[in-house]
């Protein structure tokens, strides 16, 4: 039987599933390249998600701070459409990626259930 997480065996009990408590982070690295990449993508589009908010909000603080000024209003909004469209891109390479990953396992693997 294979050794368990320590620290986790202390907290839950031994015996405990960690992952069932703790998600993707609990357990021990996968060695499946496909869910390697999946977690990856899915910190990476937590990160880019954090920054567009950043930015929205910074957005706001200059044109509601610009004070009439039209250069500092003419700056904020062009800070927020350059987020937007940024969200945009990502979003849109992400479900290309997305398809095109789930249309090769699918050929792969066969269909996909739906769900319906």
């Amino acid at each position: 039987m294979p050794a368990g997480n320590p620290i986790a065996d202390s907290l839950l009990g031994a015996g405990t599933p960690t992952n069932a408590f703790f998600g993707q982070f609990g357990s021990a690295i996968s060695k499946n390249p496909g869910i390697i990449v999946a977690q990856i993508v899915n910190i990476v589009l937590g990160f880019i998600g954090i920054t567009f908010v950043v930015l929205v909000t910074y957005a706001g603080f200059m044109y509601l701070t610009a004070g009439g000024e039209e250069d500092k209003t003419k700056k904020a909004l062009l800070l927020l459409s350059q987020a937007v469209i940024g969200l945009i891109i990502t979003l849109a390479a992400w479900s290309i990626s997305y398809f095109i990953v789930i249309s090769i396992s699918g050929a792969v693997t066969g269909p996909v259930p739906t769900g319906g």
